[in-house]
């Protein structure tokens, strides 16, 4: 994402999408399906970018960035054994 961020380049976003992918895949593993389904959200933005579907790049990288940080964040809640609200995502 950051490559995409700095040049704007779709073929930036190749990595991301591979690296998404296995994270999806890790959380369903964990039986974790609500952050899966945000990757998975992730992941179809990150192929829409790349394929130059987005009516506004830089918002769909906006909200990129803001599922990335938000993310760990909502992980490290359901680690602690927090009740987190599915909407909270």
């Amino acid at each position: 994402m950051e490559a995409y961020g700095q040049t704007s380049k779709p073929g930036a976003l190749g990595d991301a999408v591979e690296a998404l992918f296995e994270v999806r895949g890790v959380l369903l593993a964990l039986q974790l399906t609500l952050p899966a389904c945000l990757v998975d959200e992730m992941q179809r933005l990150c192929d829409a970018m790349a394929e130059r579907r987005v009516c506004s790049p830089k918002e769909a990288a906006e909200a990129m960035m803001l599922a990335l940080i938000q993310l760990p964040s909502h992980l490290d809640r359901l680690d602690a054994g927090a009740e987190v609200p599915p909407l909270s995502l």
